[in-house]
């Protein structure tokens, strides 16, 4: 050890020449790696370049908070397909695109049938035969039509009460709330409304769609 006040070569806790108290020789610094190279941790793993972002055990971003994941649309095939393929189910929910969706596939139906209807001859759905009783035995293709229509009608009535039920629950209504349609007016207007509403976050019927 060399003495720091005379530079004496000595052992012990003290210099034989000065009296001066030795001090322990400090740990050698090491020097820092150049502007760019990669920093080795104790664990042997090199820093990510700069500007990458660094991934920790948990899968998530630098500051530990999870990616956003944003909502996902379902488009106009996938909504008529889930109507159908959900045809009596109500549990679970539905996302509002999912129920518009519905609703425009089943206007564009009637519509369709009602316009076939109607070009068919089929506005006048009952005749007067010779004895000036009325009769339906000559309604022509128009009565085709018009079947269909009722037939389609009572075809999709279950399934639309079991969406509605689906939507209410996507915001966090209880299904129940669909008998508000049957109040004049006001039932309608908070129906229309709920039906409009975006969906909730996670709750007691399922997690939210994404």
């Amino acid at each position: 050890m060399i003495c720091k006040n005379c530079g004496t070569d000595f052992n012990g806790q003290y210099c034989p020449n000065c009296g001066a108290k030795a001090e322990p020789a400090s740990a050698p610094q090491q020097s820092a790696p150049p502007y760019g190279a990669p920093q080795n941790f104790v664990n042997g793993q090199s820093a990510p370049p700069y500007g990458a972002p660094q991934n920790f055990g948990n899968g998530q971003n630098t500051y530990g908070a999870p990616v956003y994941m944003p909502t996902r649309k379902i488009g106009f095939g996938e909504a008529v397909k889930l109507f159908f393929k959900n045809y009596v189910n109500f549990n679970g929910r539905a996302t509002r695109s999912e129920y518009w969706w519905v609703y425009l596939f089943n206007n564009i139906v009637y519509m369709v049938l009602g316009i076939l209807f109607a070009i068919s001859g089929g506005s006048s759905l009952a005749a007067y035969d010779a004895y000036g009783d009325m009769s339906i035995a000559y309604m022509g293709a128009g009565a085709i039509f018009y079947i269909l229509m009722m037939l389609y009608c009572l075809a999709v009535l279950l399934p639309s009460l079991s969406l509605m039920v689906r939507r209410l629950h996507d915001i966090g209504k209880s299904g129940t709330y669909i008998l508000m349609g049957l109040i004049p007016v006001v039932g309608y207007i908070f129906i229309l409304v709920y039906m409009l509403t975006g969906s909730a976050p996670d709750n007691q019927y399922g997690p939210k769609k994404v």
